[in-house]
């Protein structure tokens, strides 16, 4: 007797909607990283335009990620099971 060997097969949908998931996921990757190399880019102009110490550029970048990690906290507990 040959022995039986277990094959998983996954539907058409299934593959789909995985695929746009990665797709999806990938470029909210891309967008965060994009942004946070837009925003180091522009501070030492930033800096210069509105006359901001070195402390104060710090604060800057302070206030621009923390919401930023907030809302992802947030997103996290609505998602998480």
């Amino acid at each position: 007797m040959a022995p039986h060997r277990l094959t998983a097969t996954v539907a058409p949908a299934a593959v789909d909607r995985r695929t746009t998931a990665l797709v999806v996921v990938s470029l909210a990757q891309l967008m965060v990283a994009l942004d946070a190399t837009v925003v180091k880019v522009a501070l030492p102009t930033v800096q210069v335009e509105l006359g901001l110490s070195d402390v104060d550029r710090q604060w800057v970048v302070t206030a621009y990620t923390l919401p930023f990690a907030c809302f992802l906290r947030i997103h996290r507990r609505d998602v998480s099971p």
